[in-house]
């Protein structure tokens, strides 16, 4: 029988770590909890809910290359809706003015 991993996701500057398991998204995660964060499709499309991953690991599913490029993927972006943690994370918003997609759902 396999265990389930637990792991926690803070949100730098917010409430207390949220207690995730490794097969929920990050997203997921926060919105079980009424933590205000962008978002919109949680498909990995629209790129709303794009956060700076400050400390951990993370996986990422399928995602659309216009929500996250490589580049920015490189620079420690992740997307909230499509990030599985791997260990503890802290993440970051981004500022609203700092990505278009933002404005949006923020």
């Amino acid at each position: 029988m396999v265990s389930k991993r637990v792991f926690q996701v803070k949100l730098f500057g917010g409430p207390a770590p949220i207690v995730l398991d490794s097969k929920e998204f990050i997203l997921v995660a926060l919105m079980r909890r009424n933590v205000k964060f962008p978002y919109a499709c949680q498909n990995g499309v629209c790129g709303t809910c794009k956060c700076q991953l400050i400390a951990g690991e993370v996986v990422l599913n399928s995602y659309s290359e216009s929500a996250l490029t490589a580049y920015e993927y490189e620079q420690g972006l992740i997307l909230a809706c499509r990030a599985r943690v791997l260990s503890d994370v802290i993440i970051g918003k981004l500022e609203p003015d700092s990505d278009p997609a933002h404005r949006a759902g923020d």
